[in-house]
């Protein structure tokens, strides 16, 4: 069984932004484990919001994690289902925010660290 996790949202009700990447249990707990640490992260530092970059100028500025999971969809696949969107589409397909997410989590340890 694998989880096919999509992202859709709107950029300031301009355009529409969507992607969806196709996960292991695994890596669906590693990502909801990233969520945990960003969760944990801006209650400890009061950071207003998530800043996740999808082009040169344009982000998403997200208020919480919560926010970021109400724009995504989760549901379970077979392993036939899965094989078949990675043949056409890849493992990952649009804008997938989870990089992204990390990068931003990655920079705020740094930062933090650094003081």
């Amino acid at each position: 069984m694998r989880k096919l996790v999509e992202f859709d949202a709107w950029y300031h009700d301009e355009y529409r932004v969507q992607g969806f990447c196709i996960m292991t249990n695994e890596e669906y707990g590693d990502m909801m484990n990233t969520f945990a640490e960003v969760r944990k992260l801006m209650e400890a530092d009061s950071y207003p919001y998530i800043e996740l970059y999808f082009g040169t100028n344009e982000c998403f500025e997200i208020e919480s994690v919560d926010e970021l999971f109400d724009y995504m969809e989760v549901t379970d696949i077979s392993e036939q289902q899965a094989e078949t969107l990675a043949y056409f589409f890849g493992k990952e397909y649009g804008y997938w925010p989870l990089p992204a997410l990390e990068s931003w989590l990655h920079d705020r340890i740094i930062e933090r660290d650094m003081e």
